[in-house]
């Protein structure tokens, strides 16, 4: 197996995640010290003839099972697709000089020096890589002014793409040397004066189901710490008691709908929990979208909304049986709609767990638009799903405008056990909505 350099990956953080996994497993990674027609010099070798060749390339590999074959869990476990990184399989021995990787080989970009900071310049920070966010994090944390770019700009005789996030005042050094332990493509530029967005930090709620299967909170809270950003975790009982008047964003992680409308009510618990969203959380909840917050959730949880808050989100599989539509886990290839505010930074399909039967249509051209699609050729990238001419074309991510808020809809989970790099972008950006703009929830 053979990975490019970290430096050629559109997403150089995800490459270093992943050749870090694999050494920290125990796997022998080598770095090409020549080419030789097919490997490129400073390529990442992995011999399958090694003690632990057998797992890496089942981390490696793409999984593909037989027609008609259903499982219980899971089914692509195939590391480079899920994050994102280009690998590729050579059915020939390297014959050519190699080492141990080094630092040198393990940092795509040198930290910044002296002479790489001009006076009044600011920081284009690329946002196609998924570990962009921490560093635009760590930098509102420290007080940096921080936009985002609209519209593809020309600015020191470089294209500075869409959704690029721009460092505008004197941290400018301090994030650049960020950039470079993050493994985070930047480009230092002219001031530009167009197309401009201002960031601030969002104040975010995470809803905690207190019940049932909490695997998808401990995901989504494990995925919000990597991207640093600050969270408070709400419950229903925080809700009824008024906990949404701080909030700018609350994501709803996946839950089967029926649990997570009715808790614990039919058991001997307290009160606070077996709240559930009844009639009284319902009701807050309501008030606060239509008054203008962001609500984000996720498959199941996304049934559960869309029937507690009267949302016309029509979802044509969920009654579907196992035998015509079923998939436990497999990676799929998502279409996002181009020049929308929710993919910047997003310009190619990309992939993402699915678990069905989730999939949406529009009703409602005028309140609902759709982020991303699911493609109509070539579905399923790894693993096995059945029926997938039913989920082919349908809407992946809608968003959907409630009042002065907005309800935002993922039929997959881009954070399903923090290992999906390469379909995080669209969650950040809808956290991110309108660019953290400070908006006042009574």
């Amino acid at each position: 197996l053979v990975i490019p350099p970290v430096k050629q990956h559109i997403d150089p953080a995800a490459a270093r995640e992943l050749i870090d996994l694999l050494r920290d497993g125990d796997v022998e990674v080598y770095i090409a010290e020549e080419g030789d027609g097919i490997i490129t010099e400073g390529s990442f070798v992995i011999p399958v003839q090694q003690p632990f060749g057998s797992y890496a390339s089942a981390l490696l590999a793409l999984s593909i099972f037989p027609p008609g074959q259903q499982s219980y869990d899971v089914t692509s476990h195939c590391l480079p697709i899920h994050m994102g990184v280009e690998a590729q399989f050579f059915d020939y021995t390297y014959s050519g000089a190699t080492h141990g990787p080094t630092s040198n080989d393990l940092r795509p970009f040198r930290p910044a020096q002296a002479e790489d900071i001009r006076p009044g310049a600011w920081l284009a920070i690329d946002p196609r890589s998924h570990a962009s966010i921490r560093l635009v994090n760590h930098a509102l944390k420290t007080g940096s002014i921080v936009h985002r770019l609209q519209k593809p700009q020309l600015a020191s005789n470089r294209l500075i793409a869409a959704g690029s996030w721009m460092i505008a005042d004197k941290s400018v050094w301090d994030v650049m040397a960020h950039a470079a332990d993050k493994h985070v493509r930047t480009t230092v530029i002219n001031p530009i004066a167009t197309n401009l967005a201002p960031v601030k930090s969002p104040r975010i709620g995470l809803y905690d189901p207190q019940h049932g299967s909490v695997n998808d909170y401990g995901w989504l809270t494990l995925w919000l710490e990597r991207a640093s950003f600050e969270f408070t975790s709400i419950t229903g009982e925080d809700i009824i008691h008024g906990a949404l008047h701080g909030i700018d964003t609350l994501l709803v992680p996946h839950t089967k709908p029926d649990v997570l409308i009715h808790q614990h009510a039919r058991q001997p618990y307290p009160a606070g929990y077996t709240r559930g969203l009844s009639e009284r959380v319902t009701s807050a909840l309501r008030t606060w979208l239509h008054r203008g917050g962001d609500l984000i959730a996720f498959e199941g949880a996304v049934t559960a909304l869309v029937q507690q808050l009267d949302i016309d989100l029509y979802q044509p599989h969920t009654h579907k049986k196992p035998s015509a539509f079923a998939s436990s886990g497999a990676v799929v290839t998502i279409i996002p709609t181009p020049g929308d505010d929710l993919t910047l930074g997003v310009d190619e399909p990309f992939p993402a767990m699915y678990f069905s039967p989730y999939g949406y249509e529009l009703r409602d051209s005028g309140s609902q638009r759709s982020i991303a699609k699911f493609a109509r050729d070539g579905l399923v990238i790894s693993g096995a799903m059945k029926g997938e001419k039913l989920l082919a074309g349908l809407h992946a991510v809608v968003q959907q405008s409630v009042s002065q808020g907005n309800f935002t809809a993922f039929a997959y989970r881009p954070h399903f056990r923090t290992q999906m790099l390469a379909s995080e972008q669209i969650l950040t950006n809808a956290i991110m909505q309108q660019f953290g703009s400070e908006r006042t929830h009574s």
